[in-house]
């Protein structure tokens, strides 16, 4: 059980969470400045930095705070044997989530564009790949889950019994993170629906996968 002392800490840092992105929803990233965050928490600049090193540390922090709510309203993919095209379910899976990230986009390309979370560069950049930090944890929790998924197909006869399990969860996973990453910052400079584009990729990679009759 929390302590009084630990209980305290655990809302003071998520007040600051609060309302940094309160101010990074209403300012964005550059207009933002740690001072407007601890003048609104009614906290000292020392205080801050107990909690966070920088702005950018805070960025991760909602990021990964992100990443939880996101994955909490995760669908379980389905493998009903009942289904004509079970792989359609993987697909099917995203669709909740997909349509949360096209009501938020402005905050989902906020925190893809200045989250160092998945960026390799400098500092504590890409400590995601190290065992222990909550992304990596987070992320190898989902490809084992998908990786399942398809060894279901597999022992079904629907997925190429060849095919490793766990490459398959990585590859799904790249072109949906892909995907999303390149939608969300309007890197092709041309307005996609993010639903039909996961949609036409994921029709590619399962071709791929999919068992000869």
């Amino acid at each position: 059980m929390e302590s009084l002392r630990e209980r305290k800490k655990s809302r003071r840092r998520a007040a600051i969470l609060d309302v940094a992105e309160m101010l990074l929803r209403e300012r964005g990233y550059e207009a933002t400045r740690v001072r407007d965050i601890v003048e609104r928490v009614e906290i000292s600049e020392p205080t801050f930095f107990k909690y966070f090193a920088s702005k950018q540390a805070v960025v991760d922090a909602l990021a990964l705070r992100w990443l939880g709510a996101s994955r909490a309203a995760w669908p379980r993919v389905r493998t009903d044997e009942s289904e004509d095209n079970p792989l359609d379910s993987l697909g099917t899976a995203f669709q909740g989530l997909v349509e949360e990230l096209e009501r938020d986009k402005a905050y989902v390309q906020l925190l893809l564009t200045h989250s160092s979370l998945w960026s390799p560069q400098g500092g504590d950049r890409g400590m995601h790949s190290k065992p222990g930090h909550p992304l990596h944890e987070d992320t190898m929790a989902g490809f084992i889950a998908m990786a399942d998924f398809f060894r279901v197909l597999q022992d079904r006869g629907v997925v190429r019994a060849e095919l490793d399990p766990l490459q398959l969860a990585e590859m799904s996973f790249a072109v949906f993170r892909t995907t999303l990453q390149l939608w969300a910052t309007g890197y092709w400079q041309v307005e996609h629906q993010l639903h039909a584009r996961l949609r036409a990729a994921f029709d590619v990679l399962f071709r791929g996968m999919r068992a000869t009759p």
